[in-house]
């Protein structure tokens, strides 16, 4: 490994029943190469699937290796307690000890096992505190957008938590794009949204086209339709710059954009990316 790290190599890959994790610790101590530009994975074994015993076994292993830190930890084989281990798993990520984990020589039907779970637990889940009801009056309100994919030869599947409740205040879901955002996206999300890519509808082309132009050379916002559902968003954003121009009013609304958008998966989403939303999403990962 010492050869290997002279050569050029940084990511190097063992596991506990590999018996050669001692040895792979002190080559990654012992090297020139600052340890965070080294990546390191190791595997948890069968006999060692369950909750403390996987904390106990990752435990041995950053001993033997005499390491702060993993930079991946596997399930190496999809048998035993599969799923008490990755609850320990997760643990161990949010607790830093790990900076990601993972499964290997999982097939397809076994990450479809992994799936159905979470969603068998999240069809029955509610959480008050967190305005998270599994039904109401009889009416189911959970359910999972999946996402399959491969990518570099592996199986990745991404689990979307949804929930369709809603109020007298929001009559279209509480975890829906709100009304104050509905001239830019008034339809639900739905997969390409959730994977980061903004598909907003066509006639924005052309609305937003004539809202550039009204800012750009002082035309009344309100006094065509196209432009008037627009009106107070634009006004609330353009006492933010200098000066709009022809020259950059179309950028500009660009930006704005994305920026609605951006609110727009925030309301979507069941856990908010605040503290206690994260706490609120641990707090249903750990009963899975």
């Amino acid at each position: 490994m010492g050869n290997a790290l002279e050569a050029g190599y940084r990511l190097f890959d063992t596991a506990a029943v590999y018996g050669n994790e001692e040895a792979v610790g002190s080559a990654v101590r012992s090297s020139y190469v600052p340890r965070k530009e080294i990546f390191l994975t190791t595997k948890l074994w069968v006999r060692d699937a369950g909750y403390d015993s996987t904390l106990k076994a990752f435990e041995a292993s950053l001993k033997r290796m005499k390491l702060e830190y993993l930079d991946l930890y596997l399930i190496h084989q999809p048998f035993g307690d599969i799923y008490g281990a990755w609850r320990a798993m997760e643990r161990l990520y949010r607790e830093g000890a790990v900076r990601a984990i993972g499964v290997s020589n999982f097939t397809p039907e076994r990450l479809v096992d992994l799936a159905d779970k979470i969603l068998l637990s999240w069809r029955g889940y509610t959480d008050e505190d967190a305005f998270i009801y599994a039904e109401t009056d009889g009416e189911p309100h959970n359910t999972i957008t999946p996402i399959a994919r491969m990518r570099d030869g592996k199986y990745e599947l991404d689990l979307v938590l949804r929930n369709n409740i809603t109020t007298e205040e929001y009559p279209l879901g509480v975890y829906h794009p709100h009304q104050e955002l509905h001239h830019i996206k008034k339809e639900n999300i739905g997969l390409i949204e959730v994977m980061g890519l903004a598909v907003l509808p066509a006639r924005l082309k052309e609305e937003l086209a004539q809202v550039a132009d009204c800012l750009a050379n002082g035309g009344d916002l309100r006094a065509q339709e196209t432009t008037a559902k627009h009106a107070d968003w634009a006004e609330g954003f353009k006492t933010k710059y200098e000066s709009i121009t022809k020259d950059n009013a179309w950028d500009i609304v660009q930006y704005e954009t994305g920026l609605v958008f951006a609110k727009v998966l925030e309301h979507a989403g069941v856990y908010k990316r605040t503290a206690e939303g994260k706490e609120q999403f641990l707090k249903f990962i750990a009963q899975v």
